[in-house]
């Protein structure tokens, strides 16, 4: 059990019960990344699981629904 508390204490919510409602409930995606732009579309980041939002530079406001972009073979090793 030792080695179990161990491999609890390395997830990133920091185990325990945030733990489990995280992976019960989900992200609340609560810490975002300051905004980046690629290829003209704005985004930010979820930092605990690697959603991405759209971003409206203009109104500095997040739109639309979280979404995860898959890399594509294009782009690897750029």
């Amino acid at each position: 059990m030792a080695n179990t508390s161990n491999v609890l204490q390395n997830i990133p919510s920091g185990g325990g019960i945030g733990s489990l409602v995280t992976r019960v409930l989900g992200c609340w995606h609560k810490e975002m990344s300051r905004p980046f732009s690629n290829k003209g579309q704005a985004y930010r980041t979820c930092l605990n699981c690697g959603a991405s939002r759209k971003f409206n530079v203009g109104r500095w406001e997040m739109q639309g629904s979280f979404y995860f972009a898959r890399p594509t073979l294009g782009t690897c090793g750029q």
